[in-house]
């Protein structure tokens, strides 16, 4: 983002501090609420709508938020990130498979973002014996990743097609 555009935003009144390891869209929606400002609003401010998802622009919510861009990206998560799955291996119980996601998941919060063992164990409500565990484990090859689709208008699919029949804009249905 240039300095002329990032200088055009200033930070919202109220600071919301972010917690490690939180969901982007939690973030903007607690940092909307704070600053009374409806939650779609500040996500249709920040992030950039594509097809599949929204991109969030962090330069534009380091902007709003008054925290670095650095920082906002230390701490706050992607949800992307838990779209990334380990391939299940035959060769391993079901227990096992289980654990070593669940290694993998808290490998990925780890990563960068220098969360401690105790909120690493809080978050995914494990021990902290467990998180050495995951952090000592070996981690995961590229060809034993796999991503996972998620049907995502599922659930909201009998509220958007009446909708999409009215011929609302999509900035209408996101608003409804």
């Amino acid at each position: 983002m240039s300095d002329s555009s990032r200088e055009s935003l200033r930070p919202l009144p109220i600071r919301v501090r972010p917690r490690p390891a939180q969901p982007i869209d939690s973030y903007i929606s607690e940092l909307a609420r704070a600053n009374h400002i409806r939650p779609s609003l500040l996500h249709g401010h920040i992030s950039e709508q594509t097809i599949a998802a929204p991109k969030h622009n962090l330069d534009r919510l380091a902007a709003l938020s008054g925290f670095p861009t650095d920082v906002l990206r230390r701490t706050l998560s992607s949800p992307v990130a838990y779209l990334i799955r380990i391939r299940p291996s035959s060769e391993l119980t079901d227990a096992e498979n289980e654990q070593a996601q669940l290694f993998f998941q808290i490998q990925q919060d780890a990563d960068g973002r220098g969360l401690t063992v105790r909120t690493l164990a809080e978050r995914h409500q494990v021990s902290r014996r467990t998180v050495r565990q995951a952090l000592r484990a070996p981690r995961a090859l590229r060809h034993q990743l796999t991503r996972t689709n998620v049907p995502v208008i599922a659930p909201f699919k009998h509220l958007i097609i009446p909708m999409i029949e009215e011929r609302l804009a999509p900035s209408e249905v996101w608003d409804r």
